[in-house]
């Protein structure tokens, strides 16, 4: 926490940073941050800029390379070119409604780790970011969709679906609300994930939501995220028109249907693809799910799984160069970049190359005693890369590779 003796300020004007570092909060009388202010500054992990501050001047954060939050206040009035250039743990923006900005690619350049970005109300299109391949939220309201760059547009649309009470131009919010309604399961995805209500009456609305799918596509994978205000609201739609009949059809149905085997290699193969080890037992080479909190199967039908293939969880995948490896799609990398958790199952030997690298929000890693190798850059990148997996913690027994590993690589560690 920073004291006011850390900032020299002249006539509000914050023109010199002279602390320590660390989380810095500026001190209420502020009202201008001056260019260059914290530009370069690799000690400070969070700013908190005051109420009253007004404008913000160029670079004025630019290349504080280890923070990882910037909270502005609404009393924001302009921020400068290059404000927040190359912040490279920074993973969320917001700036307020009524900030002049200019151009947004101005301001957030090779910010590699952003996830979301809200720009104001006054932000006008085109909108391009450089550096950022933004795979998480972008809600930019004066902005057409048309008007935002293609790789952008699953971003952009997360932002309409979160922000959209931000949308106020009739013309713009329709042009978002035409391409949300063609993708259904997008939507449910960010309802479940914020527990949004309110957009269940846009879906009943638009008729997506029927007597026929309401258990399977969202009354259940509700009650499995835990959306409470989500549960309550489909229950109650549920008792006014679904008919006791109906689902006692259901029920009937749910109760002659046959035990599964859980590994049973057909459905898991819809999950999971694999490639053969030369034992003969199975390597994961991709996962299509879309879960947050994942387990990896012991064994798929009858094979035993040995090893978590190389960009597995990855941002990337296999078809580019050592150096320059190949990005997954857009939309792909935002679902994987919001993994919270994964436990791999017992008789994985091996994690491979780059298995995390991308997982931006991934906290818990369960590893089993039989992990004996951890290859390069499986949660960091060669450098070159932004996307580094900083928020992970392994879990893992005592005494165990993993132990030994996490150690070395400096990433905390909880005996299990």
């Amino acid at each position: 926490m920073s004291n006011t003796s850390d900032f020299i300020i002249e006539n509000g004007i914050l023109t010199q940073y002279v602390g320590a570092g660390g989380d810095v909060v500026i001190p209420d009388g502020v009202t201008q941050i001056g260019a260059k202010v914290f530009y370069g500054n690799n000690k400070i992990t969070s700013i908190t800029v005051c109420d009253g501050v007004e404008h913000i001047g160029e670079s004025a954060f630019g290349h504080c390379r280890k923070v990882e939050a910037i909270s502005l206040p609404n009393t924001v009035k302009t921020v400068e070119k290059g404000a927040f250039y190359y912040c490279d743990r920074l993973d969320e923006l917001q700036i307020p409604e009524n900030a002049r900005i200019g151009k947004a690619m101005d301001i957030v350049k090779n910010c590699f780790n952003l996830v979301k970005l809200v720009l104001p109300n006054s932000m006008e299109g085109p909108v391009s970011l450089i550096g950022c391949n933004l795979i998480g939220i972008l809600a930019c309201p004066g902005i057409k969709l048309d008007d935002v760059s293609e790789k952008l547009q699953t971003a952009a649309l997360y932002g309409f679906i979160y922000y959209r009470d931000r949308f106020t131009n009739e013309d713009i919010r329709e042009s978002y609300l035409a391409q949300v309604m063609k993708k259904e399961k997008m939507m449910r995805q960010m309802i479940l994930r914020y527990d949004d209500a309110a957009l269940l009456q846009l879906l009943v609305d638009q008729g997506k939501i029927t007597a026929k799918n309401i258990d399977a596509e969202y009354l259940e994978p509700a009650v499995k995220a835990n959306a409470v205000q989500c549960i309550q609201y489909l229950l109650n739609w549920k008792n006014a028109n679904v008919k006791p009949e109906d689902v006692m059809a259901v029920m009937q149905k749910e109760l002659n249907a046959k035990p599964k085997d859980p590994y049973n290699a057909a459905d898991l193969k819809k999950i999971w693809t694999t490639e053969k080890a030369e034992d003969g037992t199975l390597v994961l080479a991709s996962y299509k799910g879309k879960e947050l909190e994942i387990k990896t199967p012991p064994r798929i039908g009858k094979n035993q799984v040995s090893k978590l293939g190389t960009f597995l969880f990855s941002m990337y995948m296999a078809g580019g160069t050592e150096n320059v490896p190949k990005e997954k799609p857009v939309s792909r990398r935002f679902e994987l970049s919001r993994i919270r958790s994964i436990r791999v199952a017992e008789g994985v030997k091996e994690i491979g190359r780059y298995t995390f690298l991308g997982c931006t929000s991934l906290e818990e890693l369960y590893l089993p005693a039989t992990v004996s190798s951890i290859g390069r850059n499986a949660f960091q990148s060669d450098g070159y890369h932004g996307y580094d997996c900083t928020k992970v913690t392994i879990y893992a027994p005592a005494g165990s590779y993993a132990e030994t590993y996490a150690k070395e690589n400096n990433i905390p560690f909880v005996a299990e």
